[in-house]
């Protein structure tokens, strides 16, 4: 469960923390640590040690191929889902990319751990709602494009 809380806060900072992470100072761009953990080495453990900030020596690495289990929740006065109610759904990485954590909700991105950029910096994309019909009934939709922004 903490596992998915990770991947679920990452995902929401994907979605829609990119403007609070575009005022990020310059000088925390710069890594000086050399240690790489993928996340798919990641436990109970080291979920709460990254995100409580223990692990700042330490970059992410988020290997292309690399599917987790993903669950998504939407709740509230209008609309509510709970994915563990269905079959499951994995979360696939295409792309190998890094990623740090520098504090609350502020988490930077990298392919090269050379050259690390903020959401907004490193990724261009966009998020979508639709419905549909299929099979003589509507069908309610969501896309999410997430693309590494061309320099």
């Amino acid at each position: 469960m903490k596992r998915m809380s990770f991947i679920g806060t990452m995902l929401m900072t994907l979605i829609g923390s990119g403007q609070a992470m575009a005022t990020l100072p310059a000088d925390q761009k710069e890594w000086r640590g050399n240690q790489v953990i993928s996340l798919l080495e990641f436990n109970e453990r080291t979920i709460q040690d990254f995100l409580q900030g223990n692990m700042s020596e330490y970059a992410v690495e988020c290997p292309a191929g690399a599917c987790l289990p993903f669950k998504m929740v939407v709740k509230g006065e209008f609309l509510a889902l709970d994915s563990e109610e269905t079959t499951p759904i994995y979360l696939k990485f295409l792309k190998t990319c890094y990623i740090r954590y520098e504090g609350k909700d502020n988490f930077l991105f990298s392919i090269d751990l050379q050259k690390w950029k903020n959401f907004s910096e490193f990724f261009t994309g966009e998020l979508k709602a639709s419905i549909e019909a299929q099979n003589g009934g509507p069908i309610a939709g969501m896309e999410l494009e997430l693309n590494q922004r061309k320099a």
